[in-house]
Order: structure tokens, then sequence, then C-alpha cells
């Protein structure tokens, strides 16, 4: 005599017609040394068997790992696409005298806290340029502190230049503290901020 029992999902159809709802109740403990779950015979013998044309053999899918998305923290608005790097370990962005002088410069090339976003690296440290590049789409980079080599570059840039990397307009510098009292590298840092065409 054939057994009734089925675990076809098509033929169960048949007789649930009506919706099922799954409530909390508690589970049934099965002594799994004695009998194994279905899922797991079905399991065991995928691994032991050759498919042949009669058997059946689900086909399972294998589904890519889910990216983790990365998200930044970060002041202004970035209407104009300029990343403003800072590297600020004691504060969230910046100290208040490193914030005045940062406003000084983004103000001197006619720019806003509405035009750039203004990123603490120090807060930030796992981030690479690539991943940056896609987050906030920056045709200009400004680093104060922050060097080419922690944002996973292999290129070394000379401090206080401009220089064009990949379409994006780059400029690495010396940190806000040190750099507001170093006279000759603002000097050389408003000249070359002076050529920028982007802005």
């Amino acid at each position: 005599m054939h057994s009734q029992l089925t675990h076809n999902e098509q033929a169960l159809r048949l007789f649930f017609t009506d919706d099922i709802y799954l409530v909390n109740e508690p589970v049934l403990q099965y002594d799994l040394q004695e009998k194994p779950s279905v899922e797991n015979k079905e399991e065991e013998s995928l691994m032991t068997e050759e498919p042949s044309a009669k058997t059946e053999v689900p086909v399972i899918a294998e589904v890519p790992a889910v990216q983790q998305a990365i998200n930044f923290v970060y002041l202004g608005k970035n209407q104009k696409n300029i990343l403003v790097l800072v590297n600020d370990a004691e504060n969230s962005v910046c100290s208040k005298e490193g914030m005045e002088f940062l406003t000084k410069i983004v103000g001197a090339v006619g720019l806003t806290s509405k035009d750039i976003a203004i990123l603490n690296f120090a807060r930030n440290a796992h981030a690479r340029y690539e991943s940056l590049r896609s987050f906030f789409g920056f045709k200009l980079l400004m680093s104060f502190g922050v060097s080419a080599g922690e944002l996973g570059l292999e290129k070394e840039f000379p401090l206080h230049n401009l220089e064009l990397y990949n379409g994006v307009e780059t400029i690495f510098t010396s940190n806000l503290h040190p750099l507001s009292s170093d006279l000759s590298a603002k000097k050389q840092l408003w000249g070359n901020l002076k050529q920028l065409k982007n802005v």
C-alpha cells in the first residue's frame, strides 16, 4: 500500500486552499539523533547520491552576500561635489580654531558650507578614496592632514600642490593647526587654490 504522505508543495496547495497563519506556540522537541528531519534527509541524500535522470535535484541558487552600505556623517550640503577631509581625533569634526581657519580658506575661493562636505577622517579611518568618491561624487578633494596613502592611493602627492588625479582636482596639505601657523605653506596652498577651475 502506498503512503499518502507528501511534501510536494504543488500537491499540498490542492488541499490547503485557505490562508494559513503561523501562531507562536511552544515548539515540539524531537530527538534529532533518532529521527533526522526531512530537510536533513534530503541534504544527506544530495551529498551521498549521484544525480540520475530519475532523481530530481533541487536547484540551489547562490545568494550574493549583502554589501554593507557605507554612510558618512559630515558637515555641509555638498552641492558642488567638493570633499574637504580634516583629521582631528579630539573633536567630532574639528576644533573651533580649525573650523575658523577652514572657513577662511573655503571662503577665499568663493565657497560656502552649502557647496562642500567636511568629513573628519579620524572618525572614518576605514574610508578609502574609492568609497569616498562613490559616496560624495566629488570633483575636488581638499585633504587637510590625511595622506594619499591613508586613503589607499599608491601615488604620493606633494603637499600644498593642486594635481589632477583621475579627473578629480586634488590637493593634499598639512593638518589645520600646523598649517594655520606655517606662513610659507599657507602661501603655497593659496597660490594653488587660486588655480581651481571647477569651483
